[in-house]
């Protein structure tokens, strides 16, 4: 099985959640990140007294999970009314 490193970055730069929600949101992705990921390399956030919010996990996904964790990823960033979600998919390369 091949493993993938997905870079996955959320956010709530246009303040559409409360505070409550933005921590439900990053805890429903967390939640599926540490379900299909074969490693966490990353997980943090913007400094808390920035002036927007946002997230970023980066881990390792083989192709088994990798469909899997990309639709519930959707479905939650549907579930929290965000436009979107950035995903980076590629290879690592150690130099």
């Amino acid at each position: 099985m091949r493993t993938k490193t997905i870079c996955l970055q959320i956010g709530n730069r246009d303040n559409k959640l409360t505070q409550e929600e933005w921590s439900s949101f990053v805890s429903g992705v967390r939640h599926y990140v540490k379900m299909f990921s074969a490693s966490i390399f990353f997980d943090g956030s913007s400094p808390n007294d920035a002036p927007w919010q946002n997230h970023a996990f980066i881990f390792s996904c083989d192709s088994e999970n990798y469909h899997k964790i990309r639709a519930y990823i959707i479905g939650l960033r549907k579930q929290f009314k965000q436009d979107s979600v950035a995903w980076l998919r590629g290879d690592t390369e150690f130099i």
